[in-house]
């Protein structure tokens, strides 16, 4: 008994690297290179360079592609070429808006030309609202203490 088992351990000892070494190495022409892992089986593509990590579960193999660096890489240039072209338009779109003529390459417009256009008041204005604020604010606090002292008064009697 010994003995079949001894050469059947042999014959496996022999059989396994060969098998291992085709892994490892794979035939020309295909489109997979595969590499054995403890959980499972790496396949590169040798075509695209995508590497996918493969492990066996009950519905069989599955193959999920890792992170690529490189893929990461070019998604986020691709991402910020996108938004870069965004804010060309709209920075395009406020020129437009503001009225610029291509001479002055400031994004900041004159502060007069921005209160002609939007028809906003002058500083003289604003302080005669401000002083009738004031005036209405002063009135109306005397009035309240007017009232808080007929209170006090009521109650003393």
């Amino acid at each position: 008994m010994r003995l079949p088992l001894a050469l059947f351990l042999s014959a496996s000892a022999m059989v396994m690297p060969v098998l291992a070494q085709q892994a490892n190495s794979p035939i020309d022409g295909d489109q997979y290179h595969i590499v054995e892992l403890e959980e499972g089986v790496l396949r590169i593509d040798r075509q695209t360079g995508d590497i996918s990590e493969c492990n066996e579960t009950q519905n069989g193999w599955v193959c999920r592609l890792t992170a690529d660096d490189r893929l990461a890489y070019e998604a986020e240039i691709n991402r910020l070429d996108a938004e870069v072209d965004r804010l060309e338009e709209e920075l395009a779109i406020a020129r437009d808006a503001l009225g610029y003529d291509g001479r002055d390459l400031s994004l900041v417009p004159d502060p007069d030309s921005v209160r002609e256009r939007l028809d906003l008041p002058t500083d003289e204005e604003l302080d005669a609202v401000m002083d009738t604020a004031e005036e209405v604010m002063r009135r109306f606090f005397g009035m309240v203490e007017d009232l808080r002292n007929d209170l006090q008064s009521e109650r003393a009697q």
